[in-house]
């Protein structure tokens, strides 16, 4: 690894760049107990030019706080917080704007934390969505200036909001169908098995992706895993919609009319 660190050094030296050792850390990734402490060597360091780089936990990644169980509790805790603070702007314009400038609210302050990198993290594990769900619903209570303890599913049904879980869905299904129809970068692509199955429909053609037997919880939550699973779980009428953009739109009201039923 250091010598690694050296050869990236001496590239961005060449290419005028500069790596800002304070801010640089290293992160040891392995699932939950497999990596005991007093198996990482005493003598474990690296550098760049000759300054040690610290170890931690945990490090925010353009945005994203990735641990290093991949858990995503952190993330969770962050996104959390974020929110919390936007309910309480909420909370005091309530009265003042309609339910229309208070939706776009939502959408501004709170569903933006909410949908960033989601396809990463979103597939967590049940506490970290039943957090986030708890606080999307206090959310949507202000907004309709509903009592504290409303039933919220009238609520998004009402604003045509979909729910975490059902968020969750959406952006790992809109993913999938970039996946399929090639538009992300290849790397990404080839993450995935892609599996031609033929239909009558129209005698149009529906494909599926492969999905991976598992062998840890962290692989089972990883999009590699379940997003396939949400995809086999589409009906063929939206797999094979032609443009991304027709896609997203009727898989989201799709979602909201399950969610309303």
């Amino acid at each position: 690894m250091n010598e690694d660190l050296c050869s990236l050094t001496e590239w961005f030296r060449a290419n005028k760049l500069s790596i800002n050792i304070s801010k640089t850390k290293y992160v040891l990734f392995h699932t939950r107990n497999s990596l005991p402490d007093e198996l990482i060597p005493d003598d474990l360091t690296l550098t760049i030019d000759n300054i040690n780089i610290d170890r931690t936990n945990c490090m925010k990644f353009l945005g994203i706080l990735v641990d290093q169980n991949v858990l995503w509790n952190d993330h969770c805790n962050y996104i959390t917080s974020k929110i919390s603070k936007s309910i309480y702007i909420l909370n005091r314009v309530k009265r003042i704007l309609p339910h229309r400038l208070m939706k776009t609210l939502y959408y501004s302050m709170i569903y933006t934390y909410i949908n960033y990198g989601l396809v990463l993290w979103g597939h967590t594990y049940q506490y970290n969505k039943d957090k986030l769900f708890k606080i999307q619903k206090r959310a949507i209570r202000i907004i309709s200036n509903s009592e504290y303890n409303a039933h919220t599913d009238p609520l998004f049904t009402k604003f045509n909001i979909l729910k975490f879980e059902e968020i969750i869905k959406l952006e790992s299904l809109k993913m999938m169908y970039k996946v399929i129809n090639q538009l992300l970068p290849e790397p990404i692509i080839n993450k995935f098995t892609i599996n031609l199955n033929i239909h009558t429909h129209n005698t149009r053609q529906a494909s599926d992706i492969h999905i991976t037997q598992r062998s840890k919880q962290v692989t089972h939550n990883s999009i590699v895993h379940r997003g396939p699973e949400i995809w086999s779980q589409l009906n063929n009428e939206f797999k094979i919609i032609e443009t991304y953009n027709l896609f997203k739109y009727k898989v989201r009201q799709h979602l909201i009319t399950i969610q309303a039923l």
